[in-house]
Formats: structure tokens, C-alpha cells, sequence
């Protein structure tokens, strides 16, 4: 006989899923944080790659600063992921360690399988690829493990 509460869990979608439940206000307060500041970091990275892309007549040193910006961006929420982890509970911790070894195994896995792809005539590979590898392994490690942890 299935438990109560697993068969709500089934009857959850994924995007459900996808949002921090059962942790603590901080938890949630923490999420959010995080989200922010990624999303901060996304849209700054985006308009300095136009706009370098563009090549507005810029000085090389206002290049290197458009350059430079989004990176401390992303140092910016880097800490608040740390922040995140380390305040949130064991099945939070556990759930983003799951999400990010199979991120980091599923973008090793591309980036040293791919490399024998191009001795037979594939494009070369960006260091981008494997990030979103990496990115997209995470994203659905988080969902496999909510699905099987909450």
C-alpha cells in the first residue's frame, strides 16, 4: 500500500517540484537571494556581451571593465549559493550535492568524450558547451532529487 505522501508527491508537476518547500523561512528568504542575484548576473553578462559584440568605438580599458563586471556579478552570487547551502538544512544540502555531482560528472563526461568527436570532424567545442552541460545536468539532478527527497 503506497504512503499518503508519496502519492501526493506523484501527483505533484515538476514546477512544483522545482520550488524550495520545506525549509525554513530562511531557507525560502536565502532561495530567493540567490535567484535574485543570478538573474542580476544573467542580465548584466548579456548586455556587456552585446555591446562588446557590437564594438562601439570603446576604449580597451571601458572593454576590460565591461568585461570584468559581470564576473563580479557572478562572485556575487556564488556567495549567495554558499550562503544558501550552508544555511540550509541536511535535505536541501543533500539534494544540491546530488544535483551537483551529476552536473559536474555529466560536463566531464562531455568535455572529455567530445574531444574525441572532433579528431573525426566535429566542431570544435567551446568552453560554453560544457558549462551548459554542466548547467543543465544540475538542473535536472535538482529535479530528480526533489522528486525523490520532498
Amino acid at each position: 500500500m503506497k504512503d499518503p505522501h508519496h502519492a501526493d508527491l506523484d501527483r505533484r508537476g515538476w514546477w512544483q517540484l522545482a520550488k524550495v518547500r520545506g525549509g525554513t523561512e530562511t531557507d525560502q528568504h536565502n532561495y530567493l537571494v540567490l535567484v535574485a542575484w543570478l538573474i542580476v548576473w544573467a542580465v548584466v553578462f548579456l548586455l556587456a556581451t552585446w555591446v562588446l559584440q557590437e564594438d562601439m568605438g570603446l576604449s580597451t580599458p571601458v572593454k576590460w571593465l565591461l568585461a570584468v563586471i559581470p564576473t563580479a556579478f557572478a562572485i556575487i552570487a556564488l556567495f549567495a549559493y554558499l550562503r544558501f547551502l550552508r544555511m540550509g538544512n541536511e535535505l536541501l544540502r543533500r539534494t544540491q550535492l546530488d544535483a551537483l555531482a551529476l552536473g559536474c560528472g555529466a560536463g566531464v563526461l562531455f568535455g572529455i568524450g567530445y574531444q574525441l568527436f572532433e579528431h573525426v570532424g566535429a566542431p570544435s567545442m567551446q568552453v560554453s558547451h560544457i558549462i551548459i552541460v554542466m548547467t543543465c545536468g544540475w538542473v535536472a539532478g535538482l529535479l530528480l532529487g526533489m522528486r525523490r527527497y520532498w
